[in-house]
């Protein structure tokens, strides 16, 4: 026996390993020793007591490893690990087998970096107990966080979890078997064996649910979701929101309180958690794999479709798993995958928003939060979630910055749509000022500064130019500044990178002839387009050529073909016939016409073209020359090839005036009926009337091939609600637009204009005859749209109108003589008298004076009325400091206009006080906007209207003319159209000498002159026998006079005879149809 030395350095007594109570003291002793030396980790006593111990009971092992034991834990506190390391070498050469010690040595191994010590002591301690999962989770989670032994933590999850199967799985073990399975799995697919990483996230799914089949959990939860009744091998797509996905495992497991059934064993919530954990990381792992691997997946599965459908029930699993932001916005971007569901777009608000909970800074949650709320059409819950984001100041990430940007665009847009203009100009400035180079921006805020007359910086390309403090400026020679001037080079920058649209094309499709050759099969060789091409193939085989636009050349000559093949085809069938007295027989299309006719495809490569980021409806008010409109226009073609309207007042009658004996009409309506006596008589006038506002693109040209339509007209244009793909179809084989657009609409059918609004050197076939050419990209009988020429505007063929292409039905629709009802009965006695021009003219100027002063009560009869009802956007700089100088020129006068939209009346009022004061700005009236026929019935009350030069009165300009009312217009550029109608509209009148003038100048004096001219006398009687006696009052003066010739001759002037411009409509058609038949399409000239 062992002989005890008295201890004389221990605060205690020392028990001998006969003591009966011998272990107990010895635990508490060492534990003590422990906590003190945790207290004051760098104290020695403690470690001194231990190695006293140790000496002392030397001998007897036991007691010694228990020692050794505490020695190395006191040790690993302190972070001494060479002294850990010899205390548990110590224990180990007492006892080699001692797990537990061949795995603190591992350990302090790995904490002291001796990486081949550690591993090689863990690898005898896998190879001696492999079922240590606790161990083995630290070894594979060390080796996976260095990646040049990935293969080793895979070697020892592979020789671990061998044994998973035939050892005693404990409850307490379930966490860390799945995490080695899940660990594996990671590493398989990180080696790109996805079969193998799903067997294994299976397997931990297989674990949690305690040996179910995945097939079997598939039937649990959709039978728990309350589907009954499916077919076993169609799982149904089930939209689960949020609050319903969160409860999910207590739909699943009522009894269990939610708990899987194989963590039942499990008894600390902690070791819960991280159970749950791993099975949500799994789910993950396989609802990932069922999307990116489906054919992989599908091996599990035993022919169990949609993987999308199982791939979102795991997903909602996943989120009862483990609530968290990232699987909220999982689940969210897979509903959203499915568009046009709004259940599903509902769903994924609910997913987005709890996301948004739980990580309340992350941005591309917000946008696709607002993503979906606008797609549900909730505007104003966008509108929140980007005012959220602006809160965060700085957005650093590019695509959440473009993002971003766009969203407040795409509010900008709706506020612009619904005339919020106030909140649409906070949402382009904030999206230019995001991303202040880009040209979408800059266009959107521009276009919204001038609908609202803002023109602080506007700049200027000319003699004119806007400042940033809002001053006008003239100067002497042309200078470009400003936004205006921004918009012109991103114009000009998007021309030039369109250019590129297709390059390489031709090449890829094995050259020119190649092309040409496969895009005119069913064309006959005697074909003249056919005989063309091959002499252009022909040219560029012999030398280089030059395309600008290759892939919008290579669309022109689809649509050149297009038609070519639809002339022979009429041709084959029918032969020259250009009339008929009775209905040609329709043709049977059989497949072999289909196949003898089939159109020409575009060439495989060909992408659809960039639309330009200035839409052609905004070259109306942008300082641009004549190919950059020609261009956009076109631009604008080549993408539709790729793929309560105003119209209604002025063309109501038109489709009932037509002779029935030479036309047909069909009316394809693309707006829905609004109840009003407009829309009744186009429907009365029509032939066969139909309401397609609801149609897709396809049932309406199918509709129009089966009614056989000759000539399809285009009254919208490039306008909104336009349905111009409609055309680009082709669906007929002359195809018109009539005065719905106001400028070229890129080339693919006729324009309906006259000589004034589009003079004939503007257009492709005036260039094309009368210039020796033989540009690459001109067509037959066509000038490339592409070429740098800045003196044409249009690439269509041109119908031009006698007088002027502008039509109305006031003379039907607003014949408003009815005011002075009772003189003009002819079975009254002495109303025949109301016939007389005299009395007429007496009877209006009462009428007049009484409106007047109704509408104006405080103002006196010798203030003069100037005013202007076109929509602000139509005013520009320049025009509105001169109506303020004639302003100032006439004292007793006001400018009576819209008050339309109200940020713009406030913008004018506030630069005509800079301008010229406030004495000159209080002489500015806005008025509301009023319908349609108090609109033209109280234009008779202004003396005389001042046309905007930018974008002229159009509508409103026959709208004020039948009112007799007077204007004065200016022709603008003669590549702009919609600054050249009014003069068209007011020299249909006979009277254009007296309202178009030649310059601004002109144009000031003019109105001055006529404003000046008025005077009038009053005189106290009746007009006819048995009238009121009342107050007359009767102007002279050079304007009365022209208001008076006006008014009494508007029910025979040209403007107002819808008859006749029916009449020269139809011989515009005629014309039209007879030269397509004949293979001779040409600009026409309409003489009646």
């Amino acid at each position: 026996m062992n002989q005890f030395p008295i201890m004389t350095d221990l605060p205690y007594s020392p028990l001998l390993p006969t003591d009966p109570n011998f272990w107990a003291w010895l635990d508490a002793l060492l534990l003590e020793i422990l906590m003190q030396h945790q207290a004051i980790p760098l104290s020695r006593q403690a470690l001194n007591h231990l190695s006293a111990l140790n000496n002392y009971y030397n001998g007897f092992t036991d007691i010694q490893i228990k020692i050794y034991g505490a020695l190395a834990q006191a040790h690993e506190l302190s972070g001494n690990w060479l002294e850990a390391i010899n205390a548990h070498r110590n224990i180990l050469a007492l006892r080699p087998d001692s797990i537990d010690s061949m795995i603190g040595l591992a350990k302090c191994y790995n904490k002291n970096g001796d990486k081949s010590q550690f591993l090689s002591t863990s690898y005898d301690v896998i190879r001696i107990k492999p079922t240590n999962w606790e161990f083995a989770n630290y070894l594979t989670d060390a080796l996976t966080n260095d990646p040049s032994l990935l293969q080793e933590a895979l070697d020892v999850l592979n020789h671990v979890l061998q044994h998973s199967s035939n050892s005693s799985m404990k409850m307490l073990d379930v966490g860390f078997i799945q995490s080695l399975f899940y660990r594996r799995a990671q590493l398989k697919k990180r080696n790109n064996d996805y079969l193998g990483a799903l067997m294994d996230c299976f397997s931990v799914l297989e674990i949690a649910l305690n040996g179910k089949s995945l097939k079997s959990f598939l039937d649990d939860i959709i039978l728990c979701l309350g589907f009954s009744n499916y077919d076993q091998t169609q799982v149904p797509f089930i939209i689960l929101p949020v609050n319903d996905s969160l409860r999910l495992l207590d739909l699943l497991f009522p009894t269990t309180s939610g708990l899987f059934p194989g963590h039942l064993g499990l008894t600390s919530q902690s070791d819960i958690r991280l159970a749950k954990k791993q099975v949500f990381g799994v789910l993950y792992e396989i609802s990932s794999a069922f999307e990116s691997h489906p054919k992989e997946c599908q091996y599990f599965l035993n022919d169990v479709t949609p993987l999308s459908s199982i791939s979102l029930l795991f997903l909602y699993l996943a989120c009862a798993c483990y609530p968290s932001a990232q699987i909220f916005f999982e689940v969210a971007a897979m509903l959203n995958k499915i568009t046009g569901v709004a259940a599903c777009r509902q769903a994924a608000i609910g997913y987005l928003s709890e996301g948004i909970q739980l990580d309340p800074k992350n941005v591309d949650a917000y946008i696709n939060l607002a993503d979906c709320l606008y797609n549900d059409g909730n505007i104003p819950g966008m509108t929140e979630v980007y005012e959220k984001l602006l809160s965060f100041h700085v957005i650093s990430d590019e695509n959440h910055l473009i993002r971003f940007a766009f969203g407040c665009c795409y509010i900008g847009d709706i506020a612009k749509l619904t005339a919020t203009w106030s909140n649409a100009l906070l949402y382009y400035k904030r999206a230019h000022t995001l991303r202040p180079n880009d040209p979408i921006f800059l266009a959107s805020l521009t276009q919204a500064n001038t609908h609202v007359c803002y023109w602080k910086d506007r700049g200027g390309i000319g003699y004119h130019s806007v400042d940033s403090n809002g001053n006008l400026h003239r100067f002497q020679t042309v200078q470009r500044s400003g936004q205006m001037a921004l918009v012109a080079d991103i114009v000009e920058k998007a021309i030039n990178d369109g250019a590129k649209f297709g390059k390489g094309i031709i090449e890829k499709s094995g050259g020119i002839l190649a092309l040409l050759t496969n895009l005119c099969s069913n064309l006959r060789d005697d074909d003249k387009s056919v005989k063309f091409f091959k002499a252009k193939a022909a040219k560029w085989r012999n030398q280089a050529f030059n395309l600008k636009n290759e892939g919008g050349w290579i669309i022109r000559v689809i649509h050149h073909i297009m038609r070519r093949i639809q002339h022979k085809w009429y041709v084959d069938s029918y032969g020259g016939i250009t009339q008929s007295s009775h209905a040609l027989p329709p043709i049977n299309v059989t497949p072999k016409l289909r196949s003898k006719y089939q159109r020409p495809l575009i060439p495989p490569g060909l992408e659809q073209p960039v639309a330009t980021p200035i839409q052609p409806f905004y070259t109306f008010i942008y300082d641009l020359d004549p190919r950059q409109v020609r261009i956009i226009c076109h631009r604008t073609a080549l993408n539709i090839a790729y793929e309560d309207h105003p119209l209604a007042h002025l063309m109501q009658s038109v489709f009932g005036m037509h002779d029935r004996n030479v036309v047909e009409v069909y009316c394809y309506s693309l707006s829905p009926n609004d109840g009003s006596i407009y829309r009744a008589k186009i429907e009365k006038g029509a032939d066969k009337f139909y309401d397609c506002h609801a149609w897709t693109t396809e049932s309406i040209v199918k509709q129009i091939v089966h009614d056989n339509i000759h000539i399809l007209v285009n009254l919208n244009g490039y306008t909104a609600g336009d349905r111009n793909l409609i055309f680009a179809a082709r669906p007929a084989p002359i195809q018109v637009t009539h005065m719905g657009f106001a400028s070229s609409l890129g080339g693919l059918w006729y324009v309906k204009v006259d000589e004034h609004v589009c003079p004939e050197s503007q257009t492709s076939d005036y260039q094309f005859w009368n210039k020796s050419r033989d540009n690459d990209g001109d067509l037959l009988g066509e000038v490339d749209p592409e070429e740098d020429d800045k003196n044409w505007t249009y690439p269509e063929k041109i119908i031009y109108m006698p007088t002027t292409y502008f039509i109305n039905d006031h003379k039907q629709g607003f014949y408003d003589d009815n005011l002075a009802k009772g003189y003009y009965d002819d079975n009254i006695p002495g109303c025949i008298l109301a016939k007389n021009h005299i009395i007429r003219w007496f009877f209006e100027e009462d009428r007049r004076w009484d409106m007047r002063k109704q509408l104006f009560p405080n103002l006196t009869d010798d203030w003069v009325i100037f005013a202007n009802f076109n929509q602000l956007y139509k005013i520009d700089p320049v025009i509105f400091k001169l109506w303020l100088r004639i302003l100032e020129r006439v004292p007793k006068s006001i400018l009576w206009i819209l008050n339309f939209p109200e940020e713009g009346a406030k913008n004018l009022l506030e630069t005509a006080r800079q301008w010229a004061g406030p004495n000159v700005a209080s002489h500015i009236y806005f008025t509301d906007v009023a319908d349609k026929k108090q609109h033209v019935i109280r234009g008779r009350i202004a003396d005389l209207i001042l046309d905007t030069p930018q974008v002229n009165a159009h509508t409103t300009a026959c709208d004020i003319l039948w009112s007799g009312t007077p204007m004065i217009t200016l022709s603008g550029p003669e590549h702009k159209m919609c600054s050249r109608v009014a003069s068209s509209i007011c020299n249909a009148t006979g009277f254009g000498d007296k309202m178009i003038v030649p310059d601004y100048q002109t144009y000031e004096d003019k109105a001055v002159e006529y404003a000046n001219s008025v005077t009038y006398k009053y005189w106290f009687g009746c007009l006819l026998p048995g009238a009121q006696q009342r107050l007359h009052r009767n102007g002279v003066g050079e304007l009365i006079e022209l208001r008076k010739n006006i008014y009494l001759n508007r029910e025979n002037i040209r403007l107002f005879d819808t008859q006749q411009a029916v009449k020269e409509l139809e011989k515009g058609y005629v014309d039209a149809w007879v030269r397509w038949v004949n293979d001779n399409e040409r600009n026409i000239h309409i003489k009646i």
